[in-house]
Order: structure tokens, then sequence, then C-alpha cells
């Protein structure tokens, strides 16, 4: 799928910290305030009606844009477009008009890698394309008052802030966005006469530029260390922004005239921790996400030889809800490195290494935008992270512990890798041109860059790899279905043992019980002689996953027993192993995250316009 307008990078001076956690409370509602809605971790929230009855939502099981009634609970899909298998085409965020009658929403065409902006009625009806040009993406902002849409138009070299009319004519340029300006708000004053813009500064923080929407030129910048974000203008002009400037998120509103700041801002609401998508009615109705769940990293003692399932679970961060993923042990076993996302914002989203031993924990901001999965590399103090270059593409960087500095390693993947013991080769799999899928396992040499591919897999096979054995011969890699440009269901699933030195590979999941067209494996790790290979099989969301063991030389599979209690096969993100080197203890995620919808009546913003759309 193609890049969202949230995940890029961020090119910044140095943001490594260590830090102590220290509990911070949740949201506290007052009495004004009330939880309306509860959406899984699989609805996407992007907007609220004018009225404050709908919400608009993308549901990323199918990828069809959504609309949620909050009076009724019932849920209407606007998009229709069936399921990933049925299409790969999906909608990514959306707005409602000022009449609340319309919505504008990107749409993402999977078999021709086309970005479109689309406006339709909220039943559905009238779907037409707004606007399209090859190779670039769009994303709707705020229609205006004569049925035009602001909205970011992003290419692989430039982006841009600009008016698109609703007669179809030429996109009006309001201002070029800084490649590294990818995580951006704007909002339009009532008058149409200005715009406000978020601007990176240091530390993945925003500052707030106001300009003309007449010329672009900017007439004022609300500057301030913390990460400011406007949220909509107030009928008498002032402007209204989320910021953490007083030690919390919060809701303020900064007074305005002519574009410029007069006074200085007042705080309408604090202590609005977990913060996510806020969203503002007429009425003065405050909508705000909050993250709540109870997500957590766990370890757990494991004996693979013992055919006994793990032992109890003990949490590793004394802090659940968070959204972590990707939890890895170090190649010591004494460690565990996992990603981190407190909130909404750049800023929160930072790799951690917690001590297995004492309270030891450290965070740290990586100059990249969107790191994920991070990959312990043997023999070094460093991380291989996924994340995003300069220009939106996935790429594959060497996160240095000692520096805090990233380096590029490849360009233009996402892909999973693994490394032989002494860290010198890495293992992943590279998107070709011409392949229908990542089917190559490549063998990437950290020094001099140099490539050779050791294994293809057949068409429309997506090859992932997971691990490599102690002796640096066998390189364990997953396998699932690949169409358009995406993951997709009906399998087959399974795990293959490939040779390094001649690429043959087979399958450690062909004698394990199992629907490999609707059930997934999971690669665990090996056991302490490295003769055998642990495997998870099932679907998320059984109540009992099961784990095997494999002998990688050939034979029966042998039941281990159940997986721990609401252990992940897919939804924490990470494909390297769970099981420690001596294969005595297990990492995992277990539980949800999710954003709960919140309302608070402001009486402050009682006298605003029809709609901030």
């Amino acid at each position: 799928m193609k890049l969202p307008l949230s995940l890029a990078v961020a090119s910044l001076a140095s943001v490594a910290t260590a830090a102590t956690i220290s509990k911070r409370p949740l949201v506290s509602p007052t009495a004004a305030a009330e939880r309306v809605w509860q959406p899984t971790a699989r609805q996407e929230m992007f907007d609220v009606s004018p009225d404050g009855k709908l919400v608009l939502y993308v549901n990323w099981d199918t990828g069809n844009l959504m609309v949620h009634d909050l009076a009724t609970g019932a849920d209407r899909d606007i998009t229709r477009k069936g399921t990933y298998q049925q299409s790969p085409d999906e909608a990514d965020g959306g707005v409602f008009s000022r009449d609340g009658r319309l919505v504008a929403y990107e749409w993402w065409e999977g078999r021709t890698r086309q970005d479109v902006l689309r406006v339709s009625n909220i039943d559905g009806t009238g779907i037409k394309d707004f606007y399209r040009s090859p190779g670039v993406s769009v994303w709707p902002i705020a229609f205006t008052s004569t049925g035009g849409l602001l909205a970011v138009l992003d290419s692989a070299k430039t982006r841009f802030l600009v008016i698109i009319p609703g007669n179809g004519g030429k996109p009006a340029l309001l201002k070029q966005l800084s490649p590294i300006n990818r995580h951006l708000a704007a909002v339009l004053s009532p008058d149409e006469k200005f715009v406000a813009y978020t601007e990176p500064v240091e530390d993945f923080k925003r500052d707030i530029v106001v300009a003309n929407v007449s010329d672009g030129k900017e007439i004022t910048r609300i500057r301030n260390p913390a990460d400011d974000v406007p949220i909509r203008w107030t009928k008498d002009g002032s402007l209204v922004f989320t910021s953490d400037r007083n030690g919390s998120p919060g809701l303020w509103i900064q007074s305005m005239s002519g574009g410029k700041t007069t006074g200085s801002p007042r705080l309408l609401r604090g202590d609005l921790w977990r913060l996510g998508n806020v969203f503002l009615t007429a009425k003065g109705q405050f909508f705000y996400g909050v993250q709540a769940g109870d997500r957590e990293v766990f370890t757990a003692p494991f004996d693979a030889m013992s055919d006994k399932s793990p032992g109890p679970p003990i949490g590793v961060t004394g802090k659940p809800g968070e959204q972590y993923s990707s939890a890895t042990f170090s190649p010591d076993g004494k460690y565990v490195a996992f990603m981190k996302r407190e909130r909404e914002g750049l800023q929160y989203n930072k790799l951690v290494i917690r001590s297995l031993s004492s309270d030891e924990t450290r965070e740290f901001l990586p100059r990249v935008f969107a790191p994920s999965r991070p990959v312990w590399i043997p023999g070094a103090q460093a991380i291989l992270l996924q994340a995003n270059n300069q220009n939106g593409q996935p790429s594959l960087f060497r996160f240095d512990l000692r520096t805090n500095e990233a380096k590029s390693v490849v360009s233009n993947t996402s892909s999973p890798v693994a490394f032989a013991p002494d860290g010198k080769t890495m293992y992943y799999s590279p998107h070709v041109a011409g392949d229908s899928s990542p089917r190559r396992i490549v063998a990437h040499e950290m020094a001099s860059g140099h490539e050779r591919v050791i294994y293809t897999a057949p068409p429309n096979v997506y090859i992932p790899v997971h691990a490599v054995s102690a002796d640096g011969k066998t390189v364990i890699a997953m396998s699932s279905g690949f169409a358009h440009g995406r993951v997709v269901g009906g399998g087959p699933y399974g795990i293959r043992a490939i040779s390094i030195a001649t690429g043959t590979a087979r399958s450690l999941t062909a004698g394990i019980p199992y629907d490999s067209t609707k059930q997934q494996a999971r690669a665990m790790g090996f056991t302490r002689d490295q003769r055998e290979f642990v495997v998870m099989t099932g679907t998320d969301g059984d109540k009992t996953l099961s784990l095997w063991r494999v002998p990688l030389a050939g034979g029966p599979a042998v039941a281990i027993g159940h997986a721990p209690t609401g252990i992940e096969l897919t939804g924490s993100g990470s494909t390297s192993p769970w099981l420690n080197a001596d294969a005595t203890r297990l990492v995992y995620i277990a539980g949800t995250t999710r954003l709960e919808l919140w309302m608070a009546d402001e009486d402050a913003l009682r006298t605003t316009p029809p709609a901030r759309r």
C-alpha cells in the first residue's frame, strides 16, 4: 500500500534519551465528559460530523470507509468494496463537508497503485473522483465554503499544501512543504483568509505557522518548545490547538487578529493523557480519542524440550495500555527491545530497551520517522530498524545505541531482517522490479553492501526472513500469499528452512496438523541444541494457539502445548525470534490498545460557526 501522510521521516538533531519509566495518570474525565464510543483496534477514526452524531472511520479488516452512528451504535459502509480478497483497494483518511452531507476521502487503487481523492454522499452514493494525478498521493484536510478541498499533494520529490477547486480546476498552491513536514495538521479560518499549519522543529515537535491563503506568505508563527497542533478556528477568529506546553497534553485557545496573535494562549482543558484524535463541533462539543487497553510486553519461562506449555507470564514494563510492538531478546538474552507509542505524535514513537535483571530502562527517539521492528545486530551496540527516509520511502536503518545516529542500510524495502551470528551479513527480502511479490531472500554484506540472492520463492509468495542458525548455514523464513502489493488471506501459510549455501528449502510446517490455507504459522526460534525449531500455529483471535517442535533434519512434529493466553500471531509487528538464545524464555506481546472516543462540552467554544470543515 502507499505511504500514509503520517508515515515519513524527520531529520532532526539528536534525540536519544535515557529515562526511567514512571507511571502517569490516564485521562480523568470530569462530570462534563463521557465516553461515547469504544471502537476496536482495527477501526481508525478520522472525523466527527458537524452535528456530532456520526464518526468517520476506516475498518482496516477490509479497507472500507465507514460511518458510526453515536446514537444508535449502527455502522454503515460507505465504500462497499468488499474484503481485501475481493479487492486490494482501500480508503485511508476522510473528512465531512461543512453541512455533513458529503465525505471526501483518499482512495488507494491496489491494482494500479494509484492514489485518488474521492467525494461521495454519506450513504455511499454519488461517488466521484475529485482529483487524481499519476504518481501523486493526495490527503483531504477540509472542505471549503465553495465545495473545494484543502489537501496535501505528495509525490516522490515534492509536497504541496493546496486548495483543489470544486469545479475541477488546477489546484491553488498555498505552500510548498519541506520534505520532513509529513506529520502535518492544517485548518482554514472561517473567512478562509488564513491557514494555520504545523512545521516540525527539534525533537519531532511542531510549531504553528499562520499564513495568508491568497499568497501563502507567513504572517506569524506560534513558537514554543512544546508540540502544538491547530484544531480549528472559532467564530471570533481565535485559534484552538492542542499542546503539551503545560507539562501534559491539553486543549488551548489563542486570540488572533488579522492572522496575528493577541495576548497569551489560555488553557481550556488539561491533563488529557494518552490523547489521540481531537474534533470540535459548532455546539462546543469537544470530541477526543483516548488511548486505552491492557497491552503489555511479557516474558515467560519456557523449556521447549519438556513438552509443556510456557510458565506464568511476567509483565516487563509495569505500564500496560501503551502501544507496544515488536519485542525481541538481545543476543545474550539479558535485555528486551521493543517499540512503544504513548500517544499520537512523532516524539512519542520510541525504541525501548529494558533489562531483565533490574529496573534499568532506556528510551530512544531515533532520528527517523515511523521506526519499527527492532532487530539486534550481533557483535555491535546497534539495532536495525525499519523506518522511512526523507522521501517517505520505507528503508532499513542501522541505529547506533552509543551515538544515537541512524544510518540507511537499504532503501525501498520494509522487509523483516535476520543477521548471521557474527553480525556481518544481513538477510532480507527486497522489492525487485518485475517480481509479483518480495519473494527473494538476499544476503547483504554490511561492510561492502554487496548482495547475492540465496533463495527465490514461487510467484505471489511473500517470504520474510525470521532467524539464522548458530552455525550460519540455515535461514528460517515464513511464507504467505501476496498480491497487489500486500499480504493477502487464504494462504498458504508456512515456515521454511533454507540452506544458505545451496538455496534448497524444506517446509517445517508440512507435518503439523493445521489448515495452512486459513491458519497461520509463526516462527518462534531454535531449540538450545539448534536441531529443532519451535512453531506456533492458529489464527489471531483463537482462544488457544498451539506450539510445536519440528526437527530441522526431518521427522514428525511434536506437540508442546498451548501458547500463552492472549499471545498474537501477527498483530505485534515483529518477525524476530520470540525465544532467547538458549530457548528457556519466551517474550511476546498480549492485550489490546484502542482509541476510545470521549466527548466534553466546552462553554468557551459554543459561539463557534457551523463546523470546522
